[in-house]
């Protein structure tokens, strides 16, 4: 007897559960993501559940497409920052995948179950699509419980994510380690500072100056135009002094999803060494806080 599928429940369905793994991958990761950019990934994951309705793959070709979807997916959500990052946020993402279909054939083992089928790795089972967003929502909800008991590293590290903004672009979000021990400064402000891997704060600087940054940061001597916001700043770092670019009257707008009362115009050091191996990607002084 063949299942009827509807498939209005099938992509509504696969588009919320991904929806919350993708909060999950991003929590796994620390790999911060826009409400919008996940819901990106999980419209394009919930397309890809089409192909339980396609002609069998061969085994090798199926394995193929689960990858290459579960990268698709992750690539939406989270953006590309490192071919290391990426292969992570792809692993949690198929993982979480796995561990969401024990709990619902846990959920589901007492009761009765016909009808099911599978193809080209996709199971369709006929349940309750509530149970199924249910089991979707307690897998989320672990993890945040996990991370609020195990998450950080170590007593001494503190964690934050910040949303920057250079007006008219688009707002970033960044990961960034609270060091009591970090105490860059403006040299003509005295204020605080933020340092930032290039790559993640690409977005902050302006589309005709990110030539020249890139450029600079890989060995160029250019100096920036006189008119514009950026400039070079000379910072101390363990293997000696060096000049890094920098760009002022960045926006730093909320800390931990908390908006401020009013943006925070600050100064931005980009730098091209990645921070603690990728584990974050911004570094702050208490003082900035």
């Amino acid at each position: 007897m063949k299942t009827v599928i509807y498939l209005d429940v099938l992509l509504i369905v696969n588009f919320l559960i991904a929806y919350l793994l993708l909060r999950a991958t991003s929590l796994l990761c620390a790999s911060p993501a826009r409400a919008s950019r996940c819901m990106g990934g999980a419209a394009l994951a919930a397309l890809f559940t089409l192909s339980l309705l396609a002609p069998t793959m061969p085994l090798l070709l199926g394995i193929l497409y689960k990858a290459g979807t579960a990268f698709a997916v992750c690539r939406i959500a989270f953006g590309f920052r490192s071919w290391r990052l990426s292969l992570q946020q792809m692993f949690c993402f198929f993982v979480l995948n796995l561990l969401l279909a024990g709990g619902v054939l846990w959920a589901a083992e007492n009761a009765p179950i016909s009808g099911m089928q599978s193809n080209n790795f996709s199971v369709y089972l006929p349940l309750s699509p509530t149970l199924i967003v249910a089991c979707a929502a307690g897998v989320y909800l672990v993890l945040r419980v996990f991370v609020w008991l195990f998450g950080r590293p170590s007593s001494h590290q503190r964690m934050l994510t910040l949303q920057l903004h250079t007006p008219p672009y688009s707002p970033i979000l960044v990961q960034a380690l609270v060091d009591s021990g970090f105490l860059l400064q403006d040299p003509l402000t005295g204020k605080p500072a933020l340092m930032i891997h290039y790559p993640y704060g690409k977005g902050l600087i302006p589309p005709d100056l990110q030539p020249f940054v890139q450029d600079f940061l890989q060995g160029g001597n250019a100096v920036p135009p006189a008119d514009c916001k950026l400039r070079l700043i000379p910072c101390a770092t363990a293997t000696g002094t060096r000049t890094l670019p920098a760009l002022e009257g960045v926006q730093l707008e909320t800390v931990d999803d908390h908006c401020l009362a009013s943006a925070t115009p600050m100064l931005v050091v980009f730098t091209d060494q990645p921070l603690s191996a990728g584990q974050f990607q911004a570094l702050i002084g208490e003082g900035l806080l």
